[in-house]
């Protein structure tokens, strides 16, 4: 793989993220509206998707496809190089438009549907666990059959299956049995209000996922430019 393959590999979803969390921070500033990742939500973040926050939800969809096709052309490449059968490649691909589809639903579904909102939660965080630590273990099959670079294919090996078991250990924080619980404040006049703690934790583990599904994928991009 060139050096100019390997940029536009991995500068395409971080400059889409980047650009999806500009314009969804300018779009809060321009309604006054203050957001914090540690406390909100991720489907906060795009509000009705309408008005300033139709362009935040565009970039959203580009950003996710162009992990998903990532995604999806790095396990397909890291399979022929590691020459699984047919059946394999076909479970890739499964997985692969799976967890971009569960991530855009999380990002939808809201937790006024608390069942079907932490469903998606630990399915989007089982599915990225899964295929993490598929990358991880074609790289590892990879670092088995080519000695030559073996020890930086090992290296990144491990880093993926660290990511894909801190994406799993991310599901078993047992605060999030809790994670609807408020924090009670009082007010100068007395009064007692009840706010979201920081971190919240549902909403800040979502952003925890997202954030270690776009980290894994630029890990497994460099993997694979040492492969080729």
């Amino acid at each position: 793989m060139s050096g100019g393959i390997l940029a536009a590999l991995i500068l395409g979803p971080l400059f889409l993220f980047g650009l999806m969390l500009t314009y969804g921070l300018l779009a809060k500033r321009s309604q006054k509206k203050e957001y914090d990742f540690l406390s909100y939500f991720p489907y906060e973040f795009y509000e009705d998707s309408r008005g300033a926050y139709l362009g935040t939800r565009l970039f959203q969809g580009l950003y996710l496809l162009a992990t998903t096709g990532l995604s999806l052309y790095l396990l397909s490449s890291f399979y022929a190089y590691a020459g699984l059968g047919f059946s394999y490649l076909i479970g890739i691909a499964v997985f692969s438009f799976a967890l971009g589809a569960v991530e855009l639903l999380l990002t939808i579904v809201t937790p006024r549907n608390p069942k079907e909102h932490l469903l998606l939660f630990y399915l989007f965080g089982g599915l990225l666990s899964i295929t993490v630590a598929m990358m991880g273990s074609f790289l590892y099959a990879l670092y088995k059959k080519t000695p030559a670079s073996g020890s930086v294919l090992l290296l990144f090996a491990l880093i993926l299956f660290f990511l894909a078991l801190c994406a799993f250990l991310v599901l078993l924080n047992p605060k999030l049995q809790k994670w609807d619980r408020l924090e009670a404040q009082a007010e100068k006049d007395g009064t007692v209000t009840f706010v979201r703690p920081r971190p919240f934790v549902l909403a800040a583990s979502e952003w925890l996922l997202i954030a270690l599904h776009l980290l894994a994928l630029l890990v497994a991009t460099f993997g694979y430019f040492f492969v080729s």
